[in-house]
């Protein structure tokens, strides 16, 4: 009997060392992990340049012209909902530290978000 209870105390311990070690360093990302890398990662950006050509897979790989009349490739990550709704020599402008973008087609402007999951960041 002693031995049963032996057993019990180590696997209790076990399971106890394991839930804290997967608690305190899980291996997944939540929402919330997510929403602050895009964040980091894109707010610090500026960009302003005229569409030449994009090419679409897995975000927005874009060859256009800055204002200094330089080529240049831009890749905008595909939390940028700009699906289908840009063409050739549409202007897009972001400042640094804002969350959006504009994209600019002849006298019209269109605010593009940031968005993770169909929600707005």
């Amino acid at each position: 009997m002693s031995d049963l209870k032996n057993i019990a105390k180590i696997f209790g311990i076990l399971l106890i060392v394991f839930g804290w070690f997967f608690y305190e360093f899980r291996l997944y990302e939540t929402d919330d992990d997510v929403k602050k890398q895009i964040l980091d990662e894109e707010v610090p950006k500026a960009y302003v340049f005229r569409v030449v050509s994009c090419k679409e897979y897995r975000g927005f790989s874009f060859v256009g012209v800055d204002p200094h009349g330089d080529t240049i490739h831009e890749n905008l990550s595909a939390f940028w909902d700009l699906y289908q709704k840009y063409q050739k020599d549409d202007r897009i402008v972001k400042r640094k530290g804002e969350k959006t973008l504009l994209l600019i087609h002849h006298a019209d402007t269109a605010c593009i978000h940031l968005s993770y999951k169909q929600n707005d960041l």
